[in-house]
């Protein structure tokens, strides 16, 4: 993945607060639906020119306050421009088709029945989360419960990387508003965005020895960018002290993702001598907020037969509305401290974003042999991007640019598929077993 600042799977008791979010979101909808409510139909060419006004940054606010209810149509008109957003710019509709048989798309007046059905705020933003969830894509969400702590990471990255701050301009658009919803998320949760900015500060790293067997361990549970700075001190240390060692085991389970530049510089940077080039296929639908997140991707090829010549094409990706881009990406050694063991990634099915690529590099590049069970996958992407519902101010992200396979099929629907499988019934029990295979086979 291109830098990642991905954020909302810090930790596994963050992505608790998800299940019990989901949790009271299909209550209320189970609630809401019983209801009947007749109300206005949709002005769909007003929402239309809404929706272009909204791609060009005009954002007109009508008006909501913290006392004040967003109309039926206003409700509509944010649901119609989600819908036509996503239409336009999110990969992976053909995913959901053929694992769940779930066509969103052609669910448009279903939703909008739901929509219209509201009687409040606090029904609409748990309705509108829920017709997203049907999409099951981690990068898909609402961030109101954390817009704080995106704004304050994404204004530390632009002094890295200029072009976020076209994240930072929506997130502060978005400010005032995402107040309102957050706290509705916490009335329903008694979720506290304290809690994750805490966690942040915390390392999610350690390390052991198995001395007799001369096994290092290396387990890290984030890559979360607030993370980079304590946890290279301690990695390097601990390659300092394994440099005779024969093997090398990096644990990554329950890894729920953060910046790609972790994995880059303090570990595969640190650990190698050479440069390590390894092949990348990128697609991005090409619509007008994944251009102006990303407009290099105006310079990609409309993917075809002739340029996406792979022996598993999802059948999407020739329609003509997907570009590809594939390319060698490179990393670069940072200052290493060589180890010329062999080396192991040891992943589960959490294993996602920013942590899933570092599993595919590993994979494609040779790097390491990666061992466990399949991850849950959306590596070799970019950074979501973020857009604003015009009524509402709320604020979600979205994965624009998709990463592939070496076959061509999605890494968000077929996954990292490991070199050798590990199963067991926790993650301790596979760091278990691939210290037993290493033992029997190194």
């Amino acid at each position: 993945m291109i830098t990642s600042v991905w954020i909302s799977q810090v930790s596994v008791k963050s992505r608790d607060i998800m299940k019990i979010s989901f949790v009271f979101i299909m209550f209320f909808i189970s609630i809401q639906c019983s209801n009947k409510a007749q109300q206005n139909t949709e002005q769909k060419s007003q929402n239309v020119d809404l929706f272009h006004r909204t791609l060009e940054g005009n954002y007109p606010f009508w008006g909501i306050t913290n006392n004040t209810q967003l109309s039926t149509d206003q409700k509509l008109q944010d649901f119609d421009f989600l819908y036509r957003t996503l239409e336009e710019n999110y990969p992976f509709f053909g995913v959901s088709k053929r694992q769940f048989n779930h066509d969103w798309l052609s669910k448009k007046s279903e939703y909008v029945e739901r929509i219209k059905n509201t009687p409040d705020d606090s029904t609409f933003l748990i309705t509108l989360s829920a017709i997203v969830h049907e999409l099951r894509c981690p990068h898909l969400s609402d961030i109101s419960s954390m817009h704080k702590m995106m704004l304050d990471v994404y204004k530390r990255a632009t002094n890295e990387k200029p072009k976020y701050a076209k994240w930072v301009e929506v997130l502060e658009k978005s400010e005032k508003q995402s107040i309102r919803w957050e706290n509705i998320w916490g009335n329903f949760t008694g979720y506290s965005e304290q809690t994750p900015q805490k966690q942040m500060q915390e390392s999610f790293y350690s390390d052991s020895l198995l001395l007799n067997d001369k096994i290092g361990i290396m387990r890290i549970k984030s890559f979360a960018y607030d993370n980079l700075a304590n946890d290279s001190i301690q990695i390097i240390s601990f390659l300092r002290t394994i440099q005779d060692y024969d093997f090398l085991i990096i644990d990554i389970q329950d890894n729920g993702g953060g910046s790609s530049n972790y994995w880059k510089n303090f570990i595969v940077g640190k650990i190698s001598d050479a440069p390590v080039i390894f092949p990348r296929h990128q697609v991005a639908k090409n619509g007008s907020i994944n251009k102006h997140f990303y407009p290099e991707i105006e310079q990609w090829e409309i993917a075809s037969k002739q340029n996406a010549d792979f022996s598993n094409v999802p059948d999407e990706l020739l329609d003509g509305t997907y570009l590809l881009n594939s390319f060698t990406d490179t990393v670069i050694p940072n200052n290493p401290i060589p180890f010329k063991g062999k080396i192991y990634v040891l992943v589960n099915n959490m294993v996602v974003s920013a942590s899933d690529d570092f599993a595919y590099f590993c994979k494609v590049s040779k790097w390491a042999t990666v061992a466990g069970i399949q991850t849950m996958g959306e590596g070799g992407g970019s950074e979501p991007t973020l857009f604003m519902f015009p009524n509402s101010g709320i604020t979600f992200r979205l994965p624009s640019i998709a990463g592939l396979n070496e076959d061509g099929s999605f890494n968000f629907e077929i996954r990292t598929i490991p070199d050798v499988e590990i199963t067991a019934n926790n993650s301790d029990e596979r760091l278990e077993g691939l210290i037993n295979y290493i033992k029997q086979k190194g």
